[in-house]
């Protein structure tokens, strides 16, 4: 048997090229809890002590520090900083070992954990893990550790699990499940409640004021920006995304819906949108409202009607600027977009479109662009200082609504109610008195009733009238606000489809002029007078029928300006049996509103 000489291990340190560098281990510890409530405290203060004084204790260990992190999840490398500063200073050769109390404290994803220890290993870095007795640099560990690993990421799925359970409980009993922040409140920590931020909430109120008055997301945060409030995120300037997210959130009308958003897995803890994978929770009046729900219900129907429809979580814009927009003069049914007409988009009656010309033979194929040039026109005569400025465009509009006195109309119906109630109360008088038979009070006294409920009627209809030139009034002051805006744009040369959105309520494309004559390329925009965008469903076909006569004396519509516009497109007529062309030159251009 050949003589075997044993050559001892060294208990110091060496360098690559087997000089002695030291002769002591450098010890670190990991010390980690999973919350930050107080119960987990004494939990890591008691890790960071016991580590402290079983490092300094040893005479082969130097101690080099302790890593912690106090509050955060393990299954995420990434999301520990000291965890991630304990790697770098292991990379950088400041550390020979690392204690830690058990696998599920340094990370519970087997994946993570497998690929920090044989990073570690490679660097001849061992790990000790504690509770499971296992040191990473003896070669016989690591089916135990992999083993180990699956188990504890097992185990914090389960918890994940029991989590998520908890928090559904809580949901169906309509309590809150933490407060991700939400511009106008603020969080009671004590009363796990929510509380209205007045600083906040006025503006809040305001963005709402503003759009149901019509204003667009864009200039709603052009003009917060312009007033130099701070947006959500506390920055100078607002994006037309923040008023959305605030016109839709259904915090402010005080109600809560919870489970938007799930998470996918309790490993890489990714959120998603919850599109129906996952229930939700809808509570009503959770909590004390910023914005009525009365107002609430007018905005979420105006962004409904802005938005076409929701697709895969997207909005799905509307697909051409006058979808809608515009009505025939002759039929009253919608102008449609001409799929022909690619390199000149044009629009044409739907009645033609869909059961061909005879079906409105009046009518005219319109081009969008002399649409929009018109509309541009007007625009600028409307706050033109050698036309018709913008303070006199207003007054106009109102001196007509006035002219209508349906205050001075109220006045004259609330007197001979006044005397017809003293008439019913003289007869009553003379009924007690015996002065009058029975047979002669019952007539006189059921023509009275129905001469007061008579009076009654026509000054409710008269209020509903009252209410309809305030809005008006209200409307117009909009659209002023609107155009001043603009003004300071130095007023815009090409078609802005905002401006159009915000000023014109719908448009009619043809019409009969004031000596019956015909005119199907006459173009009239109705300006807004209400609160917001809506569905006009009460402008019906008949209604722009009844209406499509200029000078009409009962016409609903009231102008404001009317012009001719100098325009250049062929339109081809039906002349015998073929097509003849012909140069349009001129378009009668008119903005009105409805009395």
């Amino acid at each position: 048997m050949p003589n075997v000489e044993i050559i001892k291990a060294k208990d110091t340190m060496l360098d690559s090229k087997g000089k002695e560098v030291r002769n002591k281990l450098r010890v670190a510890a990991y010390a980690r809890v999973s919350t930050d409530h107080e119960e987990q405290q004494s939990s890591f203060e008691s890790q960071q002590i016991y580590y402290l004084d079983k490092i300094k204790s040893n005479p082969n260990w130097t101690f080099v520090d302790i890593y912690a992190d106090e509050g955060i999840s393990g299954t995420q490398a990434y999301r520990r900083e000291n965890f991630m500063r304990l790697m770098r200073d292991c990379e950088e050769g400041k550390i020979d070992l690392v204690l830690t109390k058990s696998i599920s404290r340094f990370a519970r994803n087997t994946l993570d954990t497998l690929k920090y220890v044989r990073k570690l290993r490679d660097k001849q870095i061992g790990i000790q893990f504690e509770e499971e007795g296992i040191n990473t640099l003896g070669m016989a560990g690591e089916l135990l550790l992999t083993v180990l690993s699956a188990v504890a990421q097992q185990e914090s799925e389960t918890i994940s699990s029991h989590v998520k359970l908890g928090f559904k409980m809580k949901r169906e009993r309509g309590e809150l499940v933490g407060f991700n922040a939400c511009y106008g409140y603020d969080y009671n920590k004590e009363r796990d409640s929510m509380i209205i931020n007045e600083d906040q909430a006025k503006y809040v109120r305001m963005i709402y004021q503003w759009y149901l008055n019509g204003y667009g997301g864009r200039s709603i945060a052009k003009m917060l920006t312009e007033m130099g409030v701070p947006s959500p995120t506390g920055r100078d300037h607002w994006c037309e995304n923040s008023i959305t997210g605030i016109i839709k959130n259904e915090k402010y009308v005080g109600d809560l819906c919870q489970g938007k958003t799930y998470t996918v897995d309790a490993v890489s803890h990714k959120v998603a949108r919850n599109k129906g994978e996952e229930d939700m929770y809808y509570t009503k009046d959770h909590h004390d409202p910023i914005i009525s729900r009365e107002d609430w219900d007018k905005a979420q129907s105006i962004i409904n009607s802005r938005n076409a429809n929701i697709s895969n979580g997207r909005k799905a814009r509307t697909k051409f600027t006058f979808s809608g927009k515009f009505r025939c003069g002759f039929c009253g049914k919608t102008y449609t977009k001409k799929s022909l007409y690619k390199k000149r988009p044009a629009w044409d009656c739907i009645s033609v479109a869909t059961l061909g010309r005879q079906y409105c033979p009046d009518s005219k194929i319109m081009h969008e662009d002399v649409i929009k040039s018109c509309f541009m026109q007007a625009y600028h005569l409307l706050t033109s200082n050698d036309s018709l400025a913008v303070n006199q465009f207003l007054e106009n509009i109102q001196e007509s609504i006035r002219s209508s006195t349906p205050s001075q109309m109220k006045t004259k119906f609330e007197n001979e109610l006044n005397m017809a109630q003293k008439k019913l109360s003289k007869l009553v008088d003379l009924y007690v008195d015996e002065k009058i038979d029975s047979m002669s009070f019952d007539k006189k006294h059921n023509l009275l009733q129905n001469k007061i409920e008579d009076i009654s009627n026509k000054i409710k209809t008269i209020d509903e009238k009252v209410i309809h030139e305030d809005n008006i009034n209200l409307g117009i002051e909009n659209i002023k606000q609107e155009i001043q805006a603009r003004e300071t744009d130095k007023s815009p040369k090409l078609f802005d489809e905002e401006l159009f959105d915000t000023v014109v309520d719908y448009g009619i494309i043809g019409g009969v002029t004031e000596n019956g004559t015909k005119e199907p390329y006459m173009i009239r925009f109705i300006c807004k007078t209400g609160l917001a965008s809506k569905s006009r469903s009460d402008i019906t076909d008949e209604t722009i029928i009844d209406n499509n006569q200029l000078g009409k004396e009962d016409s609903i519509y009231m102008p404001i300006i009317d012009f001719i516009s100098n325009q250049h497109f062929f339109v081809y007529n039906v002349k015998g049996p073929g097509l003849k062309k012909q140069l349009i030159t001129k378009v009668r251009v008119r903005v009105e509103v409805e009395k």
